[in-house]
């Protein structure tokens, strides 16, 4: 099996067989995008990639969708969920670049660079790391 098409795993996350954000939580992170190619915000480099600060997203909540967004919110969103992604991340198979011939060769080293990065972390770290200890 590939991994599940590269979705984000973020945005998709469900608690209680709810979504932990909303439809219109999408012109948040559509402005935080436009903020960050500008660069207007920092972020928090995280094994699978770049993570928007606490800070940012709740101005930008306010900003935008006239709502307060909370660091619970923000933790539990952006939480690394290591087992997740390293499942996710590409299993350890040597026959992956011939089942999953689609991707090209740049993203199958991308996903094992990644996978190699969450076994670190959760070496380190264990098995769930907010964003905060990053």
């Amino acid at each position: 099996m590939c991994p599940a098409d590269l979705r984000s795993q973020t945005y998709f996350l469900k608690k209680d067989g709810k979504f932990l954000n909303s439809k219109l939580d999408k012109s948040v992170w559509v402005k935080w995008m436009e903020l960050r190619v500008h660069g207007e915000v920092d972020v928090i480099q995280a094994p699978t990639g770049m993570l928007p600060e606490y800070e940012d997203l709740r101005k930008l909540f306010k900003q935008v969708l006239s709502r307060d967004y909370t660091l619970p919110e923000y933790i539990e969103q952006f939480t690394i969920r290591v087992p997740e992604n390293i499942g996710q991340a590409w299993p350890d198979r040597e026959d992956l670049p011939q089942r999953c011939q689609r991707y090209p060769a740049v993203v199958l080293e991308v996903l094992a660079a990644q996978r190699a990065r969450l076994i670190e972390l959760q070496k380190a770290k264990g098995d769930y790391v907010s964003p905060l200890d990053l």
